[in-house]
């Protein structure tokens, strides 16, 4: 309706849920590792995020609900349980949801949460012929993680060949795990392209001073930005083109 409507072509960032037969609960394991990459400096960043504590608080948790999942994670072994290593991929269901956008312009395939546990499982040979049926049928094939200090490190040990990340960068830290320095390295360290998510922290950064610090402190090209109206379009959009113009 919207390239209907302005005679034009709109690309598409597409992202979808990896099908299974059955959806592994990453979330434990991922603050688990984040722990021992970084101890008590990764509990406060968690438990301090403030898009953490909205997910919690959304459901109703309570701080004891938050210190049993704590207690529960930290006691999880540092690898996934081997019933990991047989949870099926419904391969044709994939097919049929990248077959919906046949004809559309998508330059990039963006994977989201639900892809982590076959890296978490160190099943790079499967995701690997995942990422080149989705790069073959739709383009570049991006890996979503809000753990980039944990997930990309793993990825790019196992040369795992994909077109670059997505992930949350923003001068708060918001969102960024184990935390904001190791996952900032671990973006410098890849040495491929990366879209940056969040990049106003959910609307805790004032936009020039995030998009400096995306574009020219962390030297980030690409970020992607959620726009609620006609006036936050003028007020986002407008500080990134004044920021891309200082470089």
């Amino acid at each position: 309706m919207i390239m209907e409507e302005l005679d034009g072509e709109v690309a598409l960032v597409l992202g979808s849920i990896l099908p299974t037969n059955i959806r592994p609960e990453t979330i434990e394991y991922l603050y688990r590792l984040s722990y021992k990459l970084a101890g008590e400096e990764f509990l406060r960043t968690w438990r301090n995020d403030p898009i953490v504590r909205y997910g919690f608080e959304r459901r109703k948790a309570t701080e004891a609900d938050l210190d049993r999942f704590i207690q529960r994670a930290r006691a999880l072994p540092v690898i996934p349980p081997p019933e990991w290593k047989k949870v099926e991929v419904d391969y044709e269901k994939l097919d049929a949801d990248l077959n919906r956008y046949r004809g559309f312009k998508v330059p990039i395939y963006a994977s989201n949460a639900s892809f982590e546990f076959l890296v978490l499982a160190q099943r790079f040979d499967e995701l690997q012929e995942i990422a080149d049926l989705i790069r073959d049928r739709i383009g570049n094939f991006l890996l979503g993680t809000h753990y980039a200090g944990v997930v990309i490190p793993m990825v790019e040990e196992a040369r795992l060949r994909v077109d670059g990340y997505l992930t949350p960068v923003n001068e708060a830290g918001i969102y960024m795990f184990p935390t904001q320095k190791l996952a900032v390295d671990a973006i410098r360290g890849a040495g491929k392209p990366v879209i940056a998510m969040k990049p106003l922290g959910g609307g805790r950064v004032r936009p020039e001073r995030t998009f400096r610090y995306v574009f020219h402190e962390v030297d980030i090209p690409t970020a992607m930005v959620g726009i609620g109206g006609m006036e936050e379009a003028e007020e986002t959009l407008g500080a990134a083109i004044k920021v891309l113009k200082e470089s």
